[in-house]
């Protein structure tokens, strides 16, 4: 910790032990001149016991490498304790199994949905989102808080607008609203933090403004309204047209390349 704030989250790679001090001095790294000139002993022997009444300057990490002293993040459970598997190996294995039971909920919830389009849920969702533009935008934040994700948000409302329970105008606000939604969980997570709070409350409001400025240019006017209307029906007929490809370049364009291009020259103007 320095003035309040976590500064390294690794343990030292040296220990100065002085006969006499109570308390030992950490050291992440040496000057050039303190590398060449001083006797770095070692803080463990083979059998890694602590070797006791050491003095001097001692590394601390059983096997350093790569600056850090590296230490197993898997502490403990199935994957260690019965499966033996390294980090990388059970990091591989909880990704596979997250993005499986991901895909699983969303293929259920679509189920789900389809079931509900057959009942009443249809006559009070049309309903509801008949109101007024800025109701709906409170319907999508209100589910979005609740769910946690806007992703599972518009998710849902995908195939709702491709059986035709609602239209893409309908769709528009919900997934503003979805999109506001997920910016308030950022802020209640920012109430929270006791650590750095004003960085965390400088991004949860930048994330917030972000999307409230967006909306603010985009939806209230008729005309402007239409732009990302337009944009949505180009892109689905793309879709229909290219296939499972459009999708993919899309993805890979958008999501990957441009902000690939725009981290690119931030960091090029940030070292510079």
């Amino acid at each position: 910790m320095d003035g309040g704030i976590l500064k390294y989250k690794r343990l030292p790679q040296y220990m100065r032990i002085e006969e006499g001090e109570e308390f030992a001095q950490y050291l992440y790294t040496l000057n050039g001149e303190e590398a060449d000139t001083t006797t770095v002993g070692a803080f463990w022997n083979s059998t890694t016991e602590m070797i006791q009444n050491t003095m001097g300057l001692v590394d601390v990490c059983e096997d350093y490498s790569t600056g850090l002293c590296d230490k197993r993040l898997l502490k403990g459970g199935l994957m260690l304790d019965d499966w033996k598997l390294s980090d990388e190996a059970a990091g591989a294995w909880c990704v596979f199994f997250s993005l499986a039971n991901l895909c699983a909920c969303l293929f259920l919830i679509i189920v789900a949905l389809q079931i509900l389009v057959k009942g009443s849920f249809t006559r009070i969702l049309q309903a509801a989102l008949g109101v007024s533009g800025y109701f709906s935008m409170c319907i999508g934040c209100v589910l979005t808080i609740i769910m946690q994700s806007s992703s599972i948000t518009t998710s849902a409302l995908t195939p709702l607008a491709a059986v035709g329970v609602i239209t893409l105008e309908q769709t528009y606000p919900i997934t503003l609203g979805a999109n506001i939604g997920t910016t308030l969980t950022g802020v209640m997570a920012a109430s929270v933090v006791t650590s750095n709070a004003q960085a965390g409350w400088q991004v949860a409001l930048a994330h917030l403004f972000f999307n409230l400025i967006g909306i603010a240019i985009w939806y209230p006017t008729p005309k402007m309204r239409e732009v990302p209307l337009k944009m949505a029906r180009f892109l689905g007929k793309q879709t229909a047209h290219y296939g499972f490809m459009f999708c993919i370049i899309y993805v890979g364009i958008v999501f990957f390349a441009i902000p690939g291009v725009c981290y690119g020259i931030a960091k090029a103007a940030t070292s510079a």
